[in-house]
C-alpha cells in the first residue's frame, strides 16, 4: 500500500513538472511567433510609409503646392488615391494653411486636419493616427514632408489607408484556437481575427509593434502534452517504481533477517 502511494505521489509530481515545462516551452514560442508577427505588421505599415514618402518627392507634388489651384490639386488628389493600394484619402497641406482643394472629396476628415495641425505644432498624436468615427472608412494617416531642392519644407503629403489591411493580414496571421487583436495606443481595437472556445485556458501573450505605438495581443490554447513527454512520464513512474520496490522489499527482508 505504501509502495502504492509513493508511487502516485512521484507520478503526480512528474505530470506536473512535465505539464510546467510543456507550458514554460509554449510559452516561449508563443512570443517568438508574436515578435515575428510584430515585425511583420511593422513591415508593412513601413511599406505604405515608403509610398507616401516616394510620393512626395515627385516634381508634380512641388509644383502643386507652389503654384496649383483647388480644382487641379483636387483633380490630382482623386485621380492618385485610385493608384495607391487601400489608399482611403490623399491631400496637400502647406504649412499653416487648410488642406489644399476640397477636404470632402479628398476624404480629409477635419479629424484628419487636427492631428496634422497637432503634428505641425509639435504635439503628440497617434503613431500613427486611427480615425474609426467612420466603420467604413475606419483608416490610419501617414505623412511626408514635401521639400524643394534645397531641402526646406514647403508642405505636407497626408494619405490614410484602410483598417482592412491590418484585417487580411490579422487573419493570414492567426492559427487555429488562437484569437490576436490590435490595439492602438488608447486600447482601442483595430483588428481581430480567430477564435477561442468559451471557457478555454489559454496562454497570453502582448506583443509591440515596432515604429507604432500599436499592440498586438494574443491568446492562445495550450498544445497537449506531446508524446515524448507522455513516454518520458512513462519511463520515469516505473524507475520509481521499481527503485521504490526493491527499497520497501529490502527493508522488509531486513526486518524478516533480523527478527
Amino acid at each position: 500500500m505504501i509502495v502504492i502511494l509513493l508511487v502516485l505521489v512521484s507520478a503526480g509530481g512528474m505530470l506536473a513538472m512535465v505539464h510546467q515545462s510543456g507550458l514554460a516551452m509554449a510559452r516561449e514560442a508563443l512570443g517568438m511567433q508574436q515578435q515575428a508577427n510584430a515585425n511583420l505588421l511593422s513591415n508593412q505599415k513601413a511599406f505604405y510609409q515608403d509610398m507616401v514618402d516616394q510620393l512626395a518627392r515627385r516634381i508634380q507634388v512641388r509644383n502643386l503646392i507652389y503654384v496649383g489651384d483647388d480644382d487641379e490639386t483636387t483633380a490630382w488628389s482623386r485621380d492618385m488615391v485610385e493608384q495607391l493600394p487601400n489608399a482611403v484619402g490623399l491631400a496637400l497641406f502647406r504649412p499653416g494653411v487648410e488642406v489644399l482643394g476640397n477636404a470632402l472629396l479628398q476624404r480629409v476628415l477635419p479629424a484628419c486636419q487636427s492631428d496634422l495641425h497637432r503634428l505641425e505644432a509639435g504635439l503628440a498624436v497617434g503613431r500613427p493616427p486611427v480615425h474609426l468615427d467612420n466603420p467604413a472608412l475606419a483608416h490610419f494617416d501617414l505623412v511626408a514632408p514635401i521639400t524643394d531642392y534645397d531641402g526646406e519644407i514647403i508642405g505636407t503629403l497626408f494619405a490614410s489607408f484602410s483598417l482592412d489591411i491590418l484585417h487580411l493580414t490579422l487573419a493570414s496571421l492567426t492559427r487555429e484556437e488562437q484569437i490576436q487583436r490590435i490595439r492602438d495606443g488608447q486600447g482601442r481595437l483595430l483588428s481581430q481575427a480567430g477564435r477561442l472556445a468559451p471557457g478555454d485556458r489559454s496562454l497570453e501573450h502582448l506583443e509591440p509593434i515596432p515604429d507604432t505605438d500599436w499592440v498586438l495581443e494574443t491568446r492562445s490554447r495550450p498544445p497537449p502534452v506531446q508524446p515524448s513527454h507522455r513516454q518520458s512520464l512513462v519511463i520515469t513512474t516505473l524507475v520509481i517504481t521499481a527503485v521504490l520496490v526493491l527499497v520497501v522489499g529490502g527493508y522488509g527482508w531486513r526486518n524478516r533477517a533480523s527478527g
